[in-house]
């Protein structure tokens, strides 16, 4: 969404958000790097069910920050994998993906 100069609205928060997300960046998560990000994103989400999961069958309530914490990291690696960009890769301008003619 634009002003009426033509300006951009969002600012900083607008940025970031595109930044982490891969808005409108090409692609840069490809070929041995992007099924490491996806083995590691589901081994991050089985040990946050194990963590999670097993305490509740025990009756507990279990370790609940650390299942949070390796559910958001095993998503964001899955979603890296995915839409094939990470914003660290972008930052220091690496890039692994090789486009397919």
């Amino acid at each position: 969404m634009t002003n009426k100069s033509g300006k951009s609205l969002g600012g900083g928060a607008a940025q970031a958000y595109r930044w982490v997300f891969g808005i409108g960046h090409e692609r840069n998560v490809g070929g041995l790097e992007r099924t490491i990000r996806y083995l590691l994103g589901f081994a991050c989400l089985a040990a946050a069910a194990g963590v999670l999961l097993a305490p509740v069958l025990e009756s507990g309530l279990g370790n609940v920050p650390l299942g949070a914490a390796l559910a958001v990291c095993g998503l964001y690696l899955v979603y890296e994998a995915q839409v094939q960009y990470c914003p660290l890769n972008h930052t220091v301008g690496r890039s692994t993906y090789r486009q397919h003619d």
